[in-house]
């Protein structure tokens, strides 16, 4: 009988060898009766550290050979936590091991545990109900270690609630309902390897509830290889295949079928729009995570996007992506357009580097600056359909088919061209009629010019518009022509001449400039100057 009694574990290990390695004591409290092979414990209350405590009873037999000690501990209370657990040690204890737990055990909290560990201490079965800061969890595993020192487990789990999304640090996922069965080894990310059958009842994502969930799949280093499927109210889809995230190249091989989703009931896309919906059937078979490093192929098919005020059909988009390095290539082919990039490129980068480019063409402290050798790609886009795009994203916006855009783009000699064709393009209150574009530029220099049947712009209409200009060393020539027999801007002539002192600040002078209003000249009294400045 222990009346709470610090018994020290090294001076145990005389009478228990298998003990010998521990230099820690417990303070304990309860029965303990019987020979050290066939030792009982009755109402026992231990205290081990700071961290961790236990009531229940216990019986041993096999001692001192503890690989030979059948273990039955009847656990009224347990109570530990992360660091708890790190403390415990683990057999052979002369090797002073200490279990290895990972650093997301540390939002778990308070770990309690009531249940029962029947076995040997590296194969055995913990049945009962774990309750941490994050939510309850009922376990029927077995657990043993396998040849190569790693705890291998095969068994039930399941919770009413617990919030996974905290557990693995992940802000949009938040709490899981699941009843599974798992069989595998390893708990952190990048070492599980398990299986996992069942059902989750519910997991909530970006602050939607999720229903219905089936998983029957694998789960390896970063790597989910199988099926899941949902049948929520608001979303259904199958998908079957692999996505592996372990490598620098994610590697994603798979088929989805997206039934149905209301993209406004899950928070995803237009929230005031409760009819907003989205199907489509899908293949991937990718390397890559980004339009920049992707090589492979991916298909979309029987794309359906449905909203109050919008209906749309596509049959299919399809990307292909081949090459590497400096020599790489993209294909897309679609019912809304057909697009082709063709060498070294990083599209992501486009826009800063266009902002470097024209920089280049302005001298700063009087020097043209160098940029790195970054793109070197020829492109081509054909549009067809977009209103499947434009309507959904840019409503103000329309196209029509067969607008083409097509050029080059070399940072490296400067040498870059661009061409764009369209029978009529309409933004919000701008209307451009048989337009095209030309833009082209050499070491030192760019040039452009503009061309319209008719442009308008509110209620105003110019005719034969025609826009001409080049920017040299920082200075830039532009003159803008049009006729016609509009009533308010019937002809015009400007002619200007602009000086970037930087991108966004710039002097602009009216060189014998002038236009006509209801039969009416207009001069620019000269000198006439505009200061812009966007800083």
């Amino acid at each position: 009988v222990f009346r709470h009694a610090k018994v020290d574990i090294s001076d145990l290990s005389y009478f228990v060898p298998a003990l010998h390695g521990i230099n820690a004591s417990v303070f304990l409290t309860g029965d303990v009766y019987g020979y050290v092979d066939n030792l009982k414990g009755k109402n026992l209350s231990i205290e081990y550290d700071r961290e961790t405590s236990l009531k229940g009873d216990f019986s041993l037999r096999g001692l001192p050979v503890i690989e030979d000690t059948y273990m039955f501990f009847d656990l009224k209370e347990v109570s530990t936590n992360a660091i708890g657990l790190r403390n415990l040690p683990y057999p052979p204890f002369d090797e002073h091991r200490h279990l290895e737990i990972p650093s997301n055990f540390d939002h778990l909290g308070i770990i309690d545990f009531k249940g029962e560990f029947t076995g040997y201490y590296n194969d055995f079965v913990a049945f009962g109900i774990f309750n941490t800061k994050l939510g309850k969890i009922r376990t029927d595993l077995n657990l043993h270690e396998n040849e190569q020192g790693d705890f291998e487990y095969k068994g039930d789990i399941i919770s009413n609630t617990f919030s996974l999304g905290k557990f693995i640090e992940y802000e949009k996922l938040s709490d899981i309902a699941l009843d599974m069965v798992i069989e595998g080894k390893g708990i952190s990310i990048e070492e599980i390897q398990a299986k996992a059958i069942g059902n989750i009842n519910y997991l909530i994502f970006n602050d939607y509830k999720y229903e219905d969930i089936q998983l029957n799949g694998e789960f390896t280093n970063q790597t989910f290889t199988g099926d899941l499927s949902i049948n929520d109210e608001y979303l259904s889809f199958d998908f079957k295949g692999l996505v592996d995230a372990s490598k620098k190249r994610p590697i994603s091989n798979f088929k989805l079928k997206l039934n149905h989703s209301n993209l406004a009931k899950l928070n995803l896309f237009q929230q005031e729009d409760t009819l907003t919906s989205l199907s489509f059937d899908a293949n991937f078979d990718l390397v890559g995570y980004t339009i920049d490093n992707v090589s492979g192929n991916a298909a979309f098919s029987n794309i359906n996007f449905k909203s109050s005020s919008l209906d749309h059909h596509v049959d299919s988009i399809i990307l292909r992506a081949s090459g590497e390095n400096e020599k790489r290539r993209l294909i897309l082919a679609s019912d809304l357009l057909n697009a082709e990039v063709d060498g070294k490129f990083k599209l992501e980068q486009i826009p800063n580097t266009i902002e470097e480019y024209l920089n280049f063409y302005i001298p700063q402290n009087g020097n043209l600056i160098n940029l790195p050798t970054e793109q070197n790609f020829k492109y081509s886009v054909l549009l067809k359909n977009t209103s499947p795009i434009t309507d959904v994203f840019i409503p103000e916006l329309k196209v029509d088919s067969a607008t083409e855009l097509y050029g080059v783009f070399n940072t490296e000699n400067h040498i870059s061209q661009l061409n764009l064709k369209s029978s009529h393009i309409k933004y919000a209150n701008l209307d451009f009629n048989a337009t095209d574009l030309n833009l082209s530029s050499i070491s030192d220099s760019i040039y452009f010019s503009l061309s319209n049947n008719y442009f308008g712009f509110n209620s105003n209409e110019l005719e034969n518009l025609k826009i001409n200009g080049n920017l040299i060393s920082g200075n830039s020539d532009v003159k803008i022509r049009w006729s016609g027999s509009n009533e308010k801007l019937d002809s015009g002539n400007i002619n200007l001449k602009g000086k970037f002192h930087e991108l966004d600040k710039i002097d602009v002078d009216f060189i014998e400039s002038y236009f006509v209003v209801n039969d009416s000249i207009w001069q620019f009294k000269e000198p006439s100057r505009i200061k812009i400045d966007t800083s």
